[in-house]
């Protein structure tokens, strides 16, 4: 790996060129790495190699000083997991998640999130696709100018393979989520094409998928989020699929992810989880 050197006040390509471009894999680590040296909020962690050897890394931030793995695992405070391009082509999470970790353990912006809660940031799950760079990938998609690919180097999709886990990175992300034991996964995506008005979508399991009083959790969870949302003027609705992409008069679908997917395999560890989809023309 390249070394990459940063401004002193942390700031990623994406902010210095208006969002219009995204930062490399090196970018992203150098960022954590630069960022755990600041302050004893951070710590990064190496979880596993890629098929072509990149490391695949964590961010762990905690109020407490020197977070570790199993300092968050024996912690009173929810640890929230967030995931960030598990297909790197839509990788506005990852720039969006290393922003607010700045905000919460630097600038102190968005300190009292730590307050509350433990955190792990994986700015890249699918670190080989990521480096797949370029700007043909994702080409009805509304910037960056520049991203990655949907698989990975051995063409496995990763948010298909969790119950299978075929592919290494999955094998090394469930292994690592084993010793955490994370309270609640944020699964951060970019939608595939269908045109509308909403520029964010979430999908979160509902009952019978999860034990009725985590259930009862996800519901007020996703209503307040909603809420939220809609009070910063971003118009939010559940994910959906065109029931026919040729004809969508004929309606749409709200599915229950299956265990191969991201948020449908925490359902089965009995966690919380949140499927966040961007609006790829937006």
């Amino acid at each position: 790996m390249l070394p990459i050197s940063l401004p002193d006040d942390l700031t990623l390509k994406c902010e210095k060129t208006g969002f219009l471009e995204t930062g490399r894999y090196e970018e992203a680590v150098a960022f954590c790495r630069a960022l755990a040296k600041r302050t004893k909020k951070a710590r990064v962690v190496e979880y596993g190699r890629s098929p072509e050897g990149r490391p695949m890394i964590a961010l762990l931030l905690s109020d407490e000083e020197g977070p570790t793995v199993e300092k968050l695992r024996k912690s009173k405070k929810p640890v929230v997991f967030v995931q960030n391009g598990i297909h790197s082509g839509e990788i506005e999470g990852k720039d969006a998640s290393l922003i607010l970790a700045r905000q919460m353990a630097i600038t102190g912006e968005r300190k009292e999130l730590l307050k509350g809660l433990d955190w792990v940031i994986v700015p890249i799950f699918s670190v080989d696709a990521h480096e797949r760079f370029g700007p043909y990938n994702r080409i009805n998609q509304n910037g960056p100018k520049e991203m990655g690919w949907r698989t990975t180097s051995q063409n496995f999709n990763l948010n298909r393979d969790w119950i299978k886990a075929d592919a290494p990175e999955m094998r090394n992300q469930i292994s690592f989520i084993q010793r955490l034991r994370p309270d609640f996964l944020f699964d951060n995506h970019t939608t595939d094409g269908s045109d509308h008005q909403y520029p964010l979508t979430v999908s979160v399991p509902w009952w019978p998928e999860l034990p009725a009083a985590t259930a009862i959790f996800q519901r007020a969870l996703y209503n307040d989020v909603v809420k939220g949302c809609e009070r910063d003027g971003v118009l939010t609705a559940p994910y959906f699929s065109l029931n026919d992409s040729e004809h969508p008069e004929k309606g749409l679908s709200v599915e229950a992810f299956g265990p191969r997917y991201s948020h449908g395999y925490w359902t089965w560890l009995g966690r919380p989880s949140m499927l966040v989809e961007t609006h790829v023309l937006k």
